[in-house]
């Protein structure tokens, strides 16, 4: 081959394309021609292919290199079939690099629109980090973690740490807590999730739940777990209870008669005073009390 052209046409045929690994790739498809402009021959072609943020020269971004199928001088290749690409490579202009027998064909091609929607869905395809949602399935998807109060790295999750802070523990304790981590995901295992008061005044329970001005990060407190509790109520009781056996203290008023020995006069038995009895009611039950439900994971955006 003694000069390579490269047109690319179709570029991007299919913008993205979620494999079950949810990884993301590209379809990509050109022509190749020799210096005559002849289609090359057909078969197995070596391809390095690379992404820049330059028009020309530069240091590549993400590359990998394929055994591409030619025929009648066309191929098609998925880009991030070899070496996987990162959503966070197309937050930025980025231009296609081909390279054949150690050359690369020039001028490189911008990649356009499509690709772009790989940066959308880092961002969650406008799901901002910290949404939790709940969820059914036993992998969870990519861009998703478990909110099982796990200890992560700020460094690896800026996004969710500007968002969560350490609200949810500092990363020293925790599943894999400790050295390189310095927060926690909050971790709502067996946990019903319920609206924040704001300042409604409808929440007893979450008295420093106060509304905040827009685009301030809410205090630790209302993200806080309460305890079991039953609302104040009462129970009537009514029909026969059976034979009931109390004991009351009573006091005996003596009157005194004339003689100097003092002769006793019948006693008198006062009836009891004011008072209450306390009434135990056992019952069956459970340890907590809930409402009909169904088991989900709670999982958190990053």
């Amino acid at each position: 081959m003694k000069r390579n052209s490269l047109l690319l046409f179709l570029l991007v045929a299919l913008s993205t394309s979620l494999t079950a690994q949810n990884s993301s790739r590209i379809s990509i498809q050109g022509t190749l021609r020799d210096g005559a402009g002849a289609a090359v021959p057909n078969g197995l072609q070596p391809i390095t292919f690379k992404l820049f943020s330059t028009t020309s020269g530069g240091t590549a971004i993400w590359e990998e290199q394929a055994d591409v199928n030619v025929t009648g001088g066309i191929y098609t290749h998925l880009l991030g079939s070899i070496n996987p690409l990162s959503p966070s490579l197309f937050s930025q202009t980025v231009y296609v690099g081909i390279i054949i027998n150690g050359k690369e064909l020039l001028p490189r091609t911008e990649l356009t629109y499509s690709p772009y929607t790989l940066f959308t869905q880092a961002a969650g395809n406008g799901v901002p980090a910290g949404s939790v949602i709940s969820f059914i399935g036993s992998t969870i998807p990519s861009g998703w973690l478990l909110c099982n109060g796990q200890a992560l790295s700020s460094a690896d999750y800026p996004e969710l740490f500007s968002v969560l802070g350490t609200v949810f523990g500092d990363g020293s304790a925790g599943i894999n807590g400790g050295a390189g981590k310095d927060f926690n995901l909050p971790d709502y295992r067996g946990e019903f999730l319920r609206g924040l008061d704001e300042g409604r005044g409808v929440d007893a329970n979450r008295t420093l739940a106060q509304a905040q001005p827009a685009g301030t990060k809410l205090p630790s407190t209302p993200f806080t777990g309460t305890a079991n509790s039953a609302g104040a109520h009462s129970h009537t009781l009514q029909g026969s209870f059976g034979s009931l056996s109390m004991n009351h203290t009573t006091t005996t008023n003596v009157a005194f008669g004339s003689n100097d020995y003092g002769a006793l006069s019948p006693g008198i038995i006062e009836s009891s005073g004011a008072h209450t009895h306390t009434v135990t009611l056992n019952g069956g039950g459970d340890s907590e009390t809930r409402p009909r439900n169904r088991a989900v994971r709670y999982i958190v955006k990053y």
